[in-house]
């Protein structure tokens, strides 16, 4: 267990390095007046975060072009010490074959691969992060 935290406000570039370092993710959005968070695999072209969808709720937000939150992170749990980032922005349901093809090869595939999947893309509007030291 750790006694006190110093916490540290990471600019923008240091967020962007740490969001690019990880795979996995969490999507915040909306559904049915609840907050749900759900694990994703993801990517990261220019300001966008891309990840992989079977039909439902986050499909759904995303085709409302509905605001999300997205969080990774990397925290020790002995230490305390790790950094954690936060975006957020309008998702989209990417439909264009064009883009569907240029985008596929990037993000990782489901976890279930059987399951239908679409592409989200979250444009990151806000992005925040913080480093924590014990």
């Amino acid at each position: 267990m750790y006694d006190a935290l110093t916490v540290e406000v990471l600019d923008r570039s240091e967020c962007e390095k740490y969001l690019r370092e990880r795979l996995l993710g969490r999507v915040v959005f909306v559904d049915s007046l609840m907050l749900a968070v759900h694990p994703v695999r993801y990517a990261v072209e220019g300001n966008y975060i891309l990840f992989r969808t079977p039909h439902g709720a986050k499909l759904r937000a995303a085709a409302q072009r509905k605001m999300l939150a997205f969080e990774t992170d990397h925290i020790d749990p002995g230490t305390g010490h790790g950094w954690s980032v936060v975006a957020s922005g309008y998702a989209e349901h990417v439909t264009e074959p064009y883009e569907i093809q240029r985008l596929s090869d990037m993000v990782p595939i489901l976890w279930s691969p059987a399951e239908g999947t679409d592409l989200v893309r979250l444009f990151i509007d806000i992005l925040q992060g913080r480093r924590y030291r014990a």
